[in-house]
């Protein structure tokens, strides 16, 4: 059966929105996962801040990357962000 060009247009574009509706989302889901990463980061030092005062902030962030890595985050680099920036 001849489709007509309209119909054969159409179904290119409906082609090529099914490819960049597959790519967004993949995107999408990639930010997701930088996103949870922070949030889980930040909550954990947040924690360890409630539990370690007084307590030299860099005492309490090391122990936060141990934590963090124990639960399986080995790429934290909040230690290394702190080094650089605080200490002398």
């Amino acid at each position: 059966m001849n489709e007509t060009l309209e119909v054969r247009a159409l179904k290119a574009l409906i082609n090529k929105l099914d490819k960049k509706i597959i790519c967004l989302k993949k995107e999408i889901e990639q930010n997701d996962d930088k996103l949870t990463t922070e949030s889980t980061r930040t909550n954990t030092l947040i924690k360890i801040l409630q539990n370690e005062l007084p307590k030299s902030a860099r005492l309490i962030i090391e122990k936060a990357v141990l934590e963090l890595n124990e639960q399986g985050d080995i790429k934290c680099d909040l230690l290394k962000y702190y080094d650089e920036t605080y200490e002398e």
